[in-house]
């Protein structure tokens, strides 16, 4: 009779030693769900997003972000949406929320200028952040992966070059160049940069007349761009070109 109670009070405090491990993987579920949730939820509202970004910041469940890039970038022609997405991946940046990817999916048109901003700002994160940003870049309209990777996206993505050049592409980018503020390379980066024009272009431009325009544009970034000289800060600045030989337009 002793071992058969012994061996039902083993039996019982077996079953409920299996039960309190169920009970706290339970609540441990539980509050890791509850911690995803109010995650998902709190990114979004922690940004400063409005009617031109609504729909645009979806949280994963790994906690990191997902930024879905409007039809255009333009600066001229929607300068508006196009600041605020901007703005969006210039908030993650400064607040520290990991960026999963750029959703391009929707993206069928981006200026120049927008490309480089684009450009400047992925590679600010790759300075700072560091960590492979995700590029479905199979699901690109071929006319925008094509113009990013001529400036040199793919590259800071970690990715190959595609191959194929979509038909009836009329406009060309410049690889983007990239300096830091008060850099000894200036003037050499902004000759190149006239030469690389140059051979886009396919003719003689006022050489004068560009190289003194970039070398202003640079210098008043080392002059208002930033606000302070901080030993340990990144201050760069970005510059590329495009041409457009339908319109014959140099940008």
């Amino acid at each position: 009779m002793k071992g058969y109670f012994r061996d039902s009070n083993q039996r019982r405090s077996n079953r409920a030693r299996r039960q309190r491990r169920r009970d706290w993987l339970l609540r441990r579920a539980r509050k890791l769900l509850l911690r995803r949730q109010n995650i998902r939820w709190r990114i979004p509202k922690l940004l400063d997003t409005g009617p031109l970004t609504k729909g645009s910041v979806i949280t994963s469940h790994d906690r990191r972000i997902i930024i879905r890039l409007p039809e255009r970038l333009d600066f001229e022609s929607c300068y508006e949406i196009t600041a605020a997405h901007f703005s969006l991946i210039g908030q993650c940046l400064k607040k520290g929320f990991r960026i999963k990817s750029l959703d391009f999916s929707g993206l069928t048109q981006i200026s120049p200028s927008a490309a480089l901003v684009l450009v400047s700002l992925v590679d600010i994160w790759n300075v700072k952040v560091g960590g492979r940003l995700r590029a479905a870049h199979k699901t690109w309209h071929p006319e925008v992966r094509a113009l990013l990777c001529q400036m040199g996206y793919f590259e800071l993505l970690g990715l190959e070059r595609p191959q194929e050049v979509p038909p009836g592409l009329t406009t060309t980018f410049l690889e983007f160049v990239r300096g830091r503020v008060g850099g000894g390379d200036s003037g050499s980066l902004a000759k190149q940069l006239r030469i690389n024009l140059e051979g886009i272009v396919g003719r003689r431009i006022k050489r004068q007349f560009l190289f003194e325009g970039l070398s202003e544009a640079i210098t008043n970034v080392g002059q208002h761009a930033y606000k302070t000289s901080k030993s340990g800060h990144h201050h760069f600045w970005w510059m590329s070109g495009s041409y457009d030989a339908a319109n014959q337009r140099l940008t």
